[in-house]
């Protein structure tokens, strides 16, 4: 598919596991852009890769993933200063 990572692509590039980002799809954190209809494959957009950064970064200094899916619902550069 043109400009999507497959899961394994994207697991692989941010050094996690396709578990972890099958995880976060089903706690509605970090959905992928499509989802196959044939076999449920996700894949993922170029644009999603800042999102999963700050998922990631935000994980690392502690935020539980209510919180960061609290934070990426109302994120404003406020909420951004007071966050970090």
């Amino acid at each position: 598919m043109k400009n999507l990572f497959s899961i394994g692509e994207l697991a692989k590039y941010q050094k996690i596991s396709n578990q972890t980002l099958i995880y976060y799809d089903k706690m509605g954190i970090f959905k992928p852009e499509y989802i196959d209809p044939n076999n449920g494959y996700r894949y993922y957009g170029a644009k999603q890769l800042d999102t999963l950064d700050t998922i990631l970064v935000l994980k690392e200094i502690g935020l539980s993933l209510k919180e960061i899916q609290n934070y990426l619902v109302t994120r404003t550069p406020k909420n951004s200063r007071v966050v970090l």
